[in-house]
């Protein structure tokens, strides 16, 4: 598995554009572009993931000093089921080991249309080492539970986290929060 950071003028930002708008819901996305001019050594990693040299999917990291949160994660929907997740993700917690490494999941609420869905998700990162953390995030207008590795992460350092990365501007739109 390859980590290829992605920029503005990647070859493959037109195949991750695309994947990012099909494996999120409106309501969990944040404008592309932002995204890609926010990807900056100290705030956050934009990584193309590929296999072979083919692009399989696709990982952004927000950053701050000893914490590392998988904002986004894909794989090409054709490729699902085949390992690449689960390895794309050791390559992740590599990659981050120096620290805590913590992602936004669905909650498991039961009355969710996509409650199956959502229980394979979460077996999913629990079978890749990704443990419950007693906390929920709030995006927008999405609360998410939250899983890790490497401890645990207090509030603030997630809003200190968020505000670095986001600035004045996309804090108040997106007004995350950590409860």
């Amino acid at each position: 598995m390859e980590l290829i950071s992605v920029t503005k003028r990647s070859k493959d930002l037109p195949a991750i554009k695309k994947l990012y708008k099909h494996a999120f819901p409106k309501a969990e996305r944040v404008p592309f572009r932002l995204l890609v001019n926010k990807a900056a050594p100290d705030k956050a990693d934009f990584w193309a993931l590929h296999d072979d040299g083919k692009l399989i999917g696709m990982a952004y990291a927000i950053k701050a000093q000893g914490l590392a949160y998988l904002y986004f994660f894909a794989i090409d929907k054709a490729l699902r089921g085949k390992g690449y997740g689960s390895h794309a993700l050791e390559t992740l917690k590599d990659r981050y080991a120096d620290g805590r490494f913590f992602l936004a999941l669905e909650t498991l609420d039961e009355s969710a249309q996509n409650y199956d869905y959502r229980v394979r998700r979460h077996e999913f990162y629990k079978r890749c080492g990704f443990t419950d953390l007693p906390l929920k995030i709030k995006e927008a207008t999405v609360v998410f539970a939250a899983m890790g590795v490497g401890g645990e992460i207090q509030p603030p350092e997630y809003r200190d986290m968020m505000s670095n990365y986001l600035g004045e501007r996309y804090m108040k739109k997106i007004d995350p929060k950590m409860f």
